[in-house]
């Protein structure tokens, strides 16, 4: 049978006490002050999404051309990271030509 697709965004998880133990998996470090966790009990969804992400985007028919109209703040896009696809949201339109925007 076919996997079944992963929709909608991953089940946040609360945030434990201030000084308790919490076991998280760092997924991307931009910088010392910029990166990105996930849940280790979400680390198993949050892997089948970047898998999927990257077999869906692969495939060059599921592209859809960019235009300025979409590079607006609040726009949700997905972009390539080496070899797999990720969501992010636009927070900031830095240059529209050539392309640079602040991603979150």
């Amino acid at each position: 049978s076919a996997p079944t697709l992963h929709s909608g965004p991953l089940q946040s998880c609360p945030l434990p006490p201030l000084s308790s133990l919490y076991d998280l998996t760092v997924v991307q470090a931009t910088s010392p002050d910029q990166f990105q966790i996930v849940s280790y009990s979400q680390k198993v969804a949050y892997a089948a999404l970047i898998s999927q992400m990257t077999g869906y985007y692969d495939d060059l028919s599921n592209h859809t051309p960019v235009t300025d109209d979409h590079l607006r703040v609040g726009s949700i896009l997905a972009f390539r990271d080496s070899s797999s696809w990720h969501r992010a949201k636009i927070v900031r339109v830095v240059n529209l030509h050539p392309l640079a925007v602040a991603l979150k």
